[in-house]
């Protein structure tokens, strides 16, 4: 059986605050203390334990929406939009941009099921989709320096990941009492910790990979060549409609605590997160300048 492994995220956040973090969570996909509720579900499971977590909390439906990258913002939007770019300008660009450039959305949706919890105890259904985007430096030397004569443009190292996912959750934690002095000095009195169990259904998966291309810059003409992946897993055809799909588990562990001054928490996001797929596809193509040519389709099954 195809496997693919759905990366096990470490998220950790310390907040230091006067007295003990309530109110609206903040968007920080896990770890965040001030999660209560059915939020604690897709946070830190150790969440539940704390003081401020109601006896019954339920939702029927939640969708959120989140974008992100990893160098450009508005704020640098806002300073060179419509402005005419010096090389000082390019260089401070190409400078943020020195370890390339990395886009990723997310959609998570609390199915119109149910999702609810009672004391330290919670339940829900969830439905998951993301895609992500990395490009090298090199394209962006292109659009901003363009190419010279005998200049060649890596294409290498570009990447796409996609996928789709529903599951099932259950959490529960437990509160202790602590005994060491030297965190009883800092307000600790007691320490939650909680575990999460998930059934995962993964319904399409893809990862879009270069790892063969290039650009060359002659003197009068330019011409490219190279060789694109896509690794897929629950996609039946070409047009890239749904097939058979994948099941697998996945655990969380998390820990949280509050004294008068420090609030600390961690989680251990889908630990032993893998799905087994019944069918995979690799995709093969060839590129040179004008022209796209499947290579060749490899289809592993099981």
């Amino acid at each position: 059986m195809v496997r693919l492994l759905w990366t096990s995220l470490v998220f950790w956040v310390m907040i230091l605050e006067q007295g003990a973090v309530y109110g609206t969570p903040r968007p920080l996909y896990t770890g965040f203390l001030g999660a209560r509720g059915v939020e604690a579900l897709g946070g830190n499971p150790a969440n539940l334990g704390l003081p401020g977590n109601p006896f019954l909390s339920l939702s029927l439906s939640e969708v959120r929406v989140g974008f992100w990258n990893s160098a450009l913002s508005t704020g640098l939007y806002n300073k060179y939009n419509g402005e005419y770019l010096t090389q000082e300008d390019k260089d401070e660009l190409l400078d943020r941009l020195r370890g390339g450039w990395r886009w990723v959305g997310e959609v998570s949706l609390l199915s119109p099921l149910f999702s609810f919890t009672v004391g330290r105890f919670g339940c829900g259904t969830f439905v998951d989709a993301g895609t992500s985007v990395s490009l090298p430096r090199a394209p962006f030397e292109f659009l901003l320096n363009g190419l010279r004569p005998g200049d060649r443009l890596d294409l290498t190292d570009m990447e796409a990941w996609s996928y789709i996912l529903s599951g099932v959750r259950l959490a529960y934690a437990c509160v202790w009492d602590l005994r060491w002095e030297p965190l009883r000095r800092w307000g600790f009195r007691k320490v939650s910790t909680g575990v999460g169990l998930k059934y995962i259904t993964g319904w399409a998966y893809a990862h879009a990979e270069v790892p063969e291309g290039e650009l060359v810059m002659g003197e009068y003409y330019a011409w490219g060549k190279g060789r694109g992946l896509i690794h897929t897993a629950g996609v039946d055809t070409a047009k890239f409609e749904l097939g058979p799909s994948g099941r697998g588990f996945a655990f969380d562990l998390g820990m949280a605590a509050e004294g008068s001054k420090v609030s600390v928490g961690l989680a251990l996001k889908n630990l032993g997160g893998r799905i087994g797929w019944r069918k995979a596809k690799v995709w093969e193509f060839s590129f040179e300048m004008d022209s796209l040519n499947v290579a060749k389709i490899d289809t592993m099954e099981e």
